[in-house]
């Protein structure tokens, strides 16, 4: 399974957070759920994707599956883009300590990937 880590922005990475660090915790929960997750990039034809956004003492973190979809338009063979099919969003206050509001987005990350994991292992099994 690729996993795509959106880029952070300062405001992020002044709580602590890097790519490196959401990436880690996203690869734990997925193998921990018998998942096998790889780095990805925007171009495969399918990945799972984090996106974490800071603002103030406010985040939005969603995380989805986009698949490369083709639509038949009846007319030709239209070129396949990158739809999301499956997404979860999580909305909240960071509170005033940066590493407590690392740790809120974190675990709020984990919370999203192993729903995620629960809803994707029972629709394709191990």
């Amino acid at each position: 399974m690729y996993v795509v880590i959106e880029d952070l922005t300062d405001l992020e990475k002044k709580l602590g957070l890097t790519k490196e660090i959401v990436e880690a915790r996203v690869f734990a929960v997925l193998r921990k759920n018998g998942l096998k997750p790889v780095e990805g990039k925007p171009e495969a034809p399918h990945f799972y994707n984090v996106n974490i956004k800071v603002v103030g003492n406010a985040c939005a973190i969603n995380v989805g599956v986009m698949r490369e979809v083709t639509i038949n338009n009846g007319i030709g063979d239209p070129p396949p883009f990158l739809a999301t099919t499956w997404n979860l969003n999580s909305l909240g206050d960071l509170g005033t300590n940066s590493s407590s509001g690392m740790d809120s987005i974190l675990d709020r990350v984990s919370s999203l990937t192993e729903q995620f994991a629960n809803e994707f292992l029972k629709a394709n099994g191990k």
